[in-house]
């Protein structure tokens, strides 16, 4: 019967002795839990585990995970993805990292082989020689934490600067902010208020930080339309499209008032990466502007902040 099997081996020790099942040294006998471990996920992660039998055999460390042509077949086509950093399953491409780990370790001798139909491929140099294996990032939409409420304002103040809000539900919200935007807000004492908000959402409850207060409806029903249509597309690309020619619709017509309470809604640590820049692109010609200047260098100095902890976070995932 032909062979259709993967196979990881160790063939050699740290003092190049050949590996016996029954007299493995400690540094050989955790690279086999590795392998075994890694052998196993990979298999299970198949569309068909089913019938798929793991092997251990003698004359060296051999692990044989031994199935039909199209379960191993599979195998193979789920390999070359994560080789090729196609694959967005992290589990599979955590399974194949460690194996890949592993034969960067130095001290002991592997191979590691794929056999269809009797026809053996051997793995094991792809795998040592790739750069460290990454999941593909999967396309997703950028989330807005931005609330538009409407309500009364029912107090303002506090030693840590706050304003109640009574919704139209008789739901009351306690909604932090900056003692300049506690002064603004108080206008509104005790009439309605359109108000934007940052939500941030804990195990049991709303956190909700002021962005800005309107006078009037035309450009609050215009953002919360804006960030409705924006959160409600599937694509990021699509997402960043819209919001440039947003951009662009206020600083064509210089329209720089309508503007500045646009971005306003952005200028926060819960704001998506490339959002961010994708502003700061946009105004790269208004960094000195004497009515968006500020704003930008305070949404720049944000970007900075998050690209620090991005580099901090990649840095620490190097091998």
């Amino acid at each position: 019967m032909a062979e259709n099997k993967l196979e990881f081996i160790i063939s050699k020790d740290s003092s190049q002795r050949d590996i016996e099942l029954d007299n493995m040294s400690v540094n050989a006998a955790q690279a086999f839990s590795v392998l075994l471990t890694a052998m196993i996920n990979i298999v299970q992660l198949n569309n068909d585990p089913q019938g798929v039998k793991i092997q251990i055999k003698a004359g060296s460390a051999v692990l044989i995970a031994e199935g039909s042509e199209e379960q191993i077949e599979e195998i193979e086509q789920n390999f070359n993805d994560v080789i090729q950093y196609k694959s967005s399953n992290k589990d599979l491409v955590n399974g194949w990292r460690e194996v890949q780990k592993l034969f960067h370790a130095n001290g002991l001798e592997y191979a590691a082989n794929i056999f269809k139909n009797d026809h053996k491929v051997s793995i094991f140099h792809t795998l040592k020689t790739s750069k460290k294996l990454r999941a593909k990032p999967v396309s997703y939409k950028i989330k807005s934490s931005i609330r538009f409420l409407t309500g009364k304002l029912i107090a303002v103040g506090g030693s840590n600067p706050n304003i109640h809000l009574e919704e139209v539900d008789g739901k009351r919200l306690t909604i932090s902010c900056t003692e300049n935007n506690a002064k603004k807000a108080n206008k509104f004492l005790y009439e309605p208020i359109m108000i934007s908000c940052w939500v941030k959402t804990g195990k049991d409850e709303h956190k909700y930080e002021l962005c800005d207060s309107y006078w009037n409806k035309e450009p609050f029903n215009d953002f919360k339309s804006f960030m409705e249509d924006f959160v409600g597309t599937t694509n990021e690309i699509e997402q960043l499209k819209k919001l440039h020619y947003k951009c662009r619709s206020y600083l064509d017509v210089q329209n720089y008032g309508s503007f500045r309470k646009f971005i306003r809604l952005f200028i926060h640590d819960s704001t998506d990466v490339n959002v961010l820049k994708t502003i700061l692109i946009i105004t790269q010609a208004f960094k000195d502007h004497e009515k968006l200047g500020g704003m930008r260098n305070d949404m720049k100095t944000l970007f900075d902040k998050q690209m620090r902890i991005y580099r901090k976070r990649k840095e620490n995932n190097k091998w």
